[in-house]
């Protein structure tokens, strides 16, 4: 092994291109048809009670809560989702679903989440971001019970998932939603599950 690596047989620009391309094919409208489909009629803003008046142009400042979960309480989560054949992701998210559903006192509950958008094993080698984000509408009735909300989590899941390859963007522009500069267009929450473990990354005199 002399160190050097093996060319790569596609670039980064290549994604960029056929990316491009596909905004100009069917792919791309098949996938905004179904997005219009899944979020007509979608909440404006979400119904969260707030601790203070909503100023007219957002501002980032934030707070920072963390709390860890028991090793117990983390293994019946696995367990729940693999009787369900659904992963922890779609476990947690549908379970913070219903939790902003019980504090907002709505059903409809609309939430951004981050998609890898490396789905074509070629993707996995290269340097660039491929990030999408995506939009992920449950529904939550009050009396959902558990393996219900975790089997409705997994078929969001799945969809969302199948139909990632609109940009976020032009996913917004598409549904022509009321803007305002108090909030975000479609999704003001994130879901976001950090599952890969932590690295370290050492170089003479360095540390990354």
């Amino acid at each position: 092994d002399n160190g050097v690596l093996a060319p790569l047989p596609i670039q980064y620009t290549d994604f960029a291109c056929w990316q491009r391309e596909s905004s100009h094919g069917g792919l791309l409208e098949k996938e905004l048809s179904y997005w219009r489909t899944q979020l007509d009629g979608v909440p404006t803003l979400h119904s969260l009670p707030l601790d203070r008046p909503r100023p007219p142009r957002q501002r980032f400042d934030a707070r920072r809560h963390e709390q860890a979960l028991p090793k117990p309480l983390l293994d019946g989560l696995n367990r729940l989702a693999r009787d369900n054949d659904a992963t922890l992701f779609m476990v947690l998210q549908g379970a913070y679903a219903a939790l902003l559903s019980r504090f907002s006192g709505e059903c409809d509950i609309v939430m951004a989440v981050p998609n890898g958008g490396r789905a074509q094993h070629e993707l996995a080698p290269l340097i660039g971001f491929f990030v999408n984000t995506l939009a992920f509408r449950s529904d939550v009735p009050a009396d959902l019970r558990l393996d219900e909300l975790v089997v409705r989590a997994r078929q969001t899941a799945l969809a969302a998932f199948a139909h990632a390859n609109i940009p976020y963007e032009m996913l917004t522009d598409s549904l022509k939603l009321e803007r305002n500069l108090a909030y975000n267009p479609l999704c003001q929450i994130k879901f976001v599950l950090q599952n890969l473990d932590a690295g370290r990354f050492e170089l003479t005199g360095l540390q990354a």
